[in-house]
């Protein structure tokens, strides 16, 4: 099929980054090689008739079958028995135009799925930032930030409490008439 290289597929002096494309250009090739074998230059009505059919029958749709269109043209049009009016434009197909704006489009895709991908990462990270805080400051278990404050709270809580249950023992003590 032609040299294939790691960048896309050599065709007849064409690189092709897309395979059936570059296999389409091969089966073109071969037609163009048979055409040339088939057609007698020298009868330029002749070529003008096939040079039309390959137009009407869409034949040539990639670069080497447009570039094989356009040395007819000008064999065409630099005939003189030939009418210069008779002579159509080489249409250029969808496929090509299509090609071009598939890949136009796929990279605009791909732009706009990786901004999708990275606004609902970016989203899904503030959240858990914002439920970090939320669960930080709703906690009463100490943080690094204030654990100091807390535990000094802590400890002034046990040490009332504890002064409380003292105090709540000695009077009971005096009533029963308990001495320490």
């Amino acid at each position: 099929m032609g040299n294939e290289k790691s960048q896309g597929i050599q065709v007849d002096g064409f690189l092709f980054q897309d395979r059936a494309l570059a296999e389409k250009a091969q089966r073109e090739l071969a037609g163009i090689r048979y055409i040339k074998g088939k057609t007698n230059m020298s009868r330029p009505k002749m070529v003008l008739q096939v040079y039309d059919k390959i137009i009407e029958q869409k034949l040539c749709e990639t670069p080497i079958g447009i570039g094989y269109l356009r040395d007819l043209q000008e064999y065409l049009q630099t005939n003189p028995s030939i009418d210069k009016a008779a002579i159509q434009p080489i249409p250029i197909e969808e496929i090509i135009r299509q090609d071009f704006v598939s890949t136009k489009e796929q990279e605009e895709s791909k732009r706009s799925a990786g901004f999708w991908i990275s606004l609902a990462g970016n989203l899904i990270l503030l959240l858990l930032v914002v439920g970090m805080f939320a669960i930080t400051l709703s906690s009463k278990l100490p943080t690094i930030l204030d654990y100091k404050e807390k535990l000094l709270d802590e400890y002034a809580s046990w040490e009332q409490e504890l002064n409380q249950r003292e105090r709540a023992v000695q009077a009971k003590e005096r009533e029963l008439g308990i001495e320490p």
